[in-house]
């Protein structure tokens, strides 16, 4: 049993104290936004950690540390005063959407690919609800989605070998991988067209000599990319440039650097128009992956993140972006 079940009652003020010392990164930080006195906030800090019969922070010579208590609790804090927040918002439009607030966040090449054309619809329509992109990494939204700081994220679906347990994944569309090869490159002559169509099929696994442009290690995209090599036979590419963003892959590619592997929603949606082959990877590779707007499981929506997930689903049903 956590020691705030046994009968120990805190308060919206003390969520907000903690919170903010927290994301402020210390005692006079917060005690300026807060507008409160420094050492009435440390009083209200020892208060709490005395009533919880637990110490929150862990004081060192460079500052206030988080415990694994003050971790759960700021964790905690952070969902509670999102429903604060969002409860508040709903009350004020329950009987009309006039106004709110939906904050959405995705990696920087998925915000390029999913939202300009729909934001621009849905501003004419809802001109009263703001909404605020965030761009970050998927680990990064995944932290701001389970802290309260995003109502929905645009992330790829895990596989059933991943953790899903904090969040729900409203399906949107699949997105698959293309390999692009500077124009004219010799590999080109191993791709077959596909019936009935202009686009051409190529097996990474006539690769296995090439020098790759490779995304950045610590993104979801570098493991997708090297699961397709690893599945042709390319254990350990060899790499040229790495790259946080696939405009810069893409105009490498272009370039004669090497050959990248890039998402397709994002590669119909650039704004690259320098000669260059596009090919697709055979279906065999299950090469794909399932895009969808996550919400924290079990929280509160407002109505206006609510409008927007509905409103943009609606979308994509009219329009296909992905053109899969």
């Amino acid at each position: 049993m956590k020691s705030w079940e046994k009968g120990m009652y805190l308060n919206q003020k003390d969520l907000i104290y903690i919170k903010t010392i927290v994301e402020e990164g210390g005692v006079t930080q917060a005690a300026r936004k807060l507008f409160v006195s420094q050492p009435s906030l440390s009083q209200s800090v020892k208060r709490i950690e005395e009533s919880l019969e637990t110490d929150l922070f862990r004081r060192t010579p460079k500052g206030l540390v988080l415990t694994p208590e003050g971790e759960e609790f700021y964790q905690m804090a952070s969902k509670v005063m999102h429903i604060y927040e969002s409860f508040d918002e709903e009350i004020r439009n329950l009987k009309e959407l006039k106004t709110g607030t939906v904050t959405v966040g995705a990696t920087p090449h998925r915000g390029m690919y999913l939202f300009p054309e729909f934001l621009a619809e849905f501003y004419l329509k809802y001109p009263g609800i703001q909404v605020n992109m965030v761009e970050a990494t998927t680990d990064e939204l995944e932290t701001m989605l389970l802290n309260g700081k995003l109502d929905l994220a645009a992330l790829r679906e895990p596989t059933n070998s991943e953790s899903v347990s904090s969040f729900e994944y409203h399906g949107l569309s699949r997105d698959s991988f293309l390999i692009l090869l500077p124009q004219g490159h010799p590999a080109g002559r191993y791709a077959e067209r596909l019936e009935g169509s202009s686009e051409k099929v190529l097996d990474p696994r006539y690769l296995t000599e090439e020098t790759f442009l490779l995304p950045e290690s610590n993104l979801r995209l570098y493991d997708s990319v090297m699961n397709i090599l690893k599945t042709a036979g390319i254990s350990s590419p060899r790499c040229a440039y790495r790259a946080t963003y696939m405009e810069t892959l893409i105009h490498l590619a272009a370039a004669g650097a090497g050959v990248a592997i890039v998402s397709a929603g994002y590669w119909r949606r650039r704004s690259f128009n320098k000669p260059i082959d596009c090919y697709k990877i055979p279906e065999s590779y299950g090469t794909f992956w399932e895009v969808s707007l996550a919400t924290l499981k079990d929280a509160y929506q407002s109505r206006a993140a609510q409008t927007f997930m509905e409103e943009y689903k609606r979308y994509l049903g009219e329009s296909a972006p992905f053109g899969f």
